[in-house]
């Protein structure tokens, strides 16, 4: 299972840095994300207003 991507999905809406919506809350988070939860944990500073929690 380490080699799949996990099904995420948001918890929260996320707000774009010009205040526009990127994502709602339980919408999955695309597979082929440039952002994936190892890749939170593993840098946890800013995301270019992605939020995860």
């Amino acid at each position: 299972w380490l080699g799949e991507p996990a099904k995420l999905k948001y918890v929260e809406v996320g707000i774009n840095p010009d205040g526009s919506v990127s994502h709602r809350a339980g919408e999955p988070v695309p597979e082929n994300s440039t952002y994936t939860n190892w890749d939170f944990i593993a840098h946890r500073s800013g995301r270019e207003g992605q939020t995860w929690r």
